[in-house]
């Protein structure tokens, strides 16, 4: 049959979602799994009750657990995997779905690689709320610490598979993370093991108003928050990769401000870039990239 495969899916908020993402796990070509649906609402609340209604209601095979507060989902995958039993370890949010090989694919490539292997990833086709689609892809395996710090690779939770043992002698999730917890995982995975990838499209994922983050210094906090934690990291880099990187982070937060027409943190986050010419193309070329979705 295979390696045990855990399936954690981490659920808040969603309750018009959660069955299809069940549902994309309950129709694997690969069989030897165990499903984990890790509820983060907090016990009692009206979503926890209405998922575990849900989740009896589909199979009682299906190994539930909910949070009695809230603690975000870095905690919740944590738990996940810690009450998982597979050799393997695959993600899910709530608002994804796997393609029916998903699972399949990446245990196949995972069993074909050495022990140094930890991870493997898949691409993505991401689907807006006004029908446009947009597909992210790398083909890019081995050693790609620098391609992921510099954001190079497109890598995020639901794509996941990896050993679980490894996993745990790192750690598991950072859960001081509110946001980018994917990011600062996948960048520390590659940075002490080997990544593999199956370079085609296995996770569909969906937009919704609940996944974004609206406010601007929110927004700023997560990614200065994001780049101190990755700090020892970020000082491997060459000169020039670390202009490249900080050069990413500061412009997406001088878009944020931009939408708000912040002015004063606008220009501030204009300066910190360092390359005003740089700057001003990206911007144009966000906008008429965002006009399109």
């Amino acid at each position: 049959m295979g390696p045990l495969v855990s399936v954690i899916i981490t659920t808040y908020n969603g309750l018009e979602v959660i069955e299809r993402a069940i549902k994309s796990v309950q129709d694997q070509t690969y069989k030897n799994i165990e499903m984990i649906v890790v509820d983060d609402n907090g016990l009692g609340t009206v979503n926890q009750v209405e998922t575990e209604k849900i989740i009896k209601k589909i199979n009682n095979d299906i190994k539930y657990i909910a949070h009695k507060i809230n603690l975000n989902g870095s905690q919740a995958r944590n738990t996940g995997i810690m009450s998982s039993k597979g050799e393997y370890v695959a993600l899910l949010d709530d608002d994804d779905v796997f393609r029916k090989n998903k699972i399949e694919k990446q245990v196949v490539m995972m069993e074909k690689k050495g022990s140094e292997y930890a991870l493997c990833y898949t691409g993505m086709l991401i689907h807006h709320k006004n029908g446009m689609q947009k597909k992210l892809m790398s083909n890019k395996e081995g050693d790609i610490f620098r391609e992921a710090i510099l954001r190079k690779v497109h890598a995020q939770t639901s794509e996941f598979l990896f050993k679980k043992r490894l996993v745990l002698d790192l750690g598991g999730f950072d859960k001081t993370f509110r946001r980018h917890q994917d990011w600062e995982f996948f960048d520390r995975m590659a940075y002490h093991y080997k990544i593999a990838v199956v370079p085609e499209v296995c996770v569909d994922r969906y937009i919704y108003e609940r996944t974004s983050e609206k406010d601007p210094k929110k927004f700023e906090e997560n990614r200065l928050y994001y780049l101190k934690k990755m700090g020892p990291y970020i000082k491997r880099l060459k000169d020039r990769e670390k202009e490249e990187l900080y050069f990413f982070h500061y412009r997406g937060i001088l878009r944020e401000y931009l939408k708000e027409k912040n002015i004063v943190k606008t220009v501030y986050y204009f300066c910190k870039c360092g390359n005003p010419i740089k700057t001003f193309k990206n911007l144009v070329d966000d906008y008429k990239s965002s006009s399109k979705t």
